[in-house]
């Protein structure tokens, strides 16, 4: 495989983000100089009118299918992935003009996963009205830890069970509409003894890995699902050749498997921006030795 190929394959499976409710000049020539997974949406950045909404992600899909066509592989052109943080409740991340349904720890009171569904399947109507193909939702995190306001109402319950029931009926209706609903499981605080147990019993599809993680675990757990983070808040805010030395160790350890390098939850008030766009270059760079 030649570098410009490798170096396509790696562009081609991030996610990015801009601000505007217009397609930016800068991304529209990212998007049709180089392949990428898909695009995330911000309430507070990109969303205006629904009528907004809609033109900004079909200007997406455009520039994105004008790649395609231009490297001769058209009819093979699959569509970026559009996400947002479509919540209800109190977190409605493509703005107020949609419909305000209950949170989850209103319908999870009610304990009707019928009724869960069917929110599952009106959200994903008007995400697909918007041009959004991917939501992150719903939280499936339980109210357990009343020290966590992060969480709040925005779960469905404290019972596992029934909280994994209603979680469970909600993906059912956005994907049976034909919106993706990835499951990415967060064992805050597991030993790595229980973190493999924890993918096969819960059947998630991505799990978040924490600082220190050993590349040994890691690689046995991308033969099944995709891992996600694990880069150091504390490199991040250093910089400089620590900061590459880390990103180096991860890519080398897990940079062949499916892994989402998220950096959403390692960015401190204080991080400099140059050193998130160090990591992204770093990334998009890469290439094994």
């Amino acid at each position: 495989m030649n570098s410009a190929s490798q170096g396509d394959e790696v562009l081609g499976l991030l996610v990015l983000a801009f601000e505007g409710r217009e397609l930016p000049a800068g991304m529209q020539r990212r998007l049709t100089a180089a392949p990428a997974a898909g695009v995330t949406l911000f309430r507070y950045v990109n969303i205006g009118t629904p009528s907004e909404v809609r033109g900004l992600t079909d200007q997406l899909q455009r520039a994105a299918a004008a790649r395609d066509a231009a490297a001769g592989g058209a009819a093979a052109h699959l569509p970026l992935l559009i996400a947002a943080d479509q919540e209800g409740g109190q977190l409605q991340g493509l703005g107020g003009a949609t419909t305000p349904f209950a949170g989850n720890m209103a319908i999870g009171a009610v304990g009707d996963t019928a009724l869960a569904e069917r929110v599952g399947s009106a959200t994903a109507r008007e995400l697909l009205a918007l041009g959004v193909n991917v939501a992150y939702a719903p939280v499936c995190d339980l109210a357990t830890n009343p020290d966590n306001p992060a969480i709040g109402i925005r779960s469905f319950g404290d019972d596992p069970a029934a909280a994994g029931a209603m979680a469970a009926a909600v993906i059912r209706g956005l994907r049976a509409a034909g919106v993706a609903a990835p499951v990415i499981g967060f064992p805050r605080g597991a030993t790595e003894s229980l973190i493999e147990p924890y993918v096969k019993a819960t059947g998630v599809q991505a799990v978040g890995l924490g600082t220190g993680t050993s590349p040994a675990l890691g690689r046995r757990l991308q033969r099944t699902v995709a891992i996600q983070g694990a880069l150091d808040p504390q490199l991040l805010l250093a910089g400089g050749p620590a900061l590459d030395a880390g990103v180096d160790a991860l890519l080398a350890a897990w940079g062949d498997g499916p892994w989402i390098f998220n950096l959403g939850h390692g960015v401190l008030p204080t991080t400099p921006v140059e050193h998130i766009g160090q990591v992204v270059e770093r990334v998009t760079g890469w290439r094994r030795p």
